[in-house]
């Protein structure tokens, strides 16, 4: 578990007072109880009189349709997630090397770690667009004058 779970965990501890011992905690209270896509709780504030967010209320399913089909690639993807996580975590580390915790050259490397893996994240994001667009090109040039072939020809 890495210091940002374990704070998150541990403040969670602190808002949930009175959760079962054997169970996930209860979400803090004005918190939408629901999970997100990923497994996750949602952490934006419950509507008025609700235990649930806008986003998680069944009454709004229609308009959330009609805002995904509006909208485009989830801001909760699981790469933005992992770039949240390690943003936390350099908080942390940053955190940590100011209160001593942690040794300015420790800190160094795990910052250097964390950049090679924001650039590995950054790399299979420009790999999967590449893929994409070609695939879109394929198609758009199928579908032009007939078959790719006699476009070379």
């Amino acid at each position: 578990m890495s210091k940002a779970e374990r704070d998150r965990s541990e403040q969670g501890a602190k808002d949930t007072e009175g959760a079962p011992a054997d169970g996930p905690p209860l979400p803090r209270l004005g918190t939408c109880r629901a999970l997100t896509q990923y497994g996750r709780p949602c952490q934006k504030p419950a509507q008025p009189g609700k235990s649930v967010c806008w986003s998680h209320d069944e009454s709004n399913a229609e308009q959330r349709r009609r805002n995904a089909r509006a909208g485009g690639v989830a801001a909760h993807s699981p790469a933005t997630l992992e770039i949240g996580e390690l943003k936390d975590e350099l908080k942390a580390l940053a955190r940590d090397v100011k209160e001593g915790k942690v040794t300015p050259a420790i800190g160094t490397v795990l910052n250097q770690i964390c950049n090679t893996i924001i650039r590995a994240v950054e790399q299979e994001r420009k790999v999967r667009e590449t893929e994409e667009f070609e695939e879109r090109l394929a198609a758009l040039e199928g579908r032009g004058n007939g078959s790719s072939a006699r476009a070379a020809a």
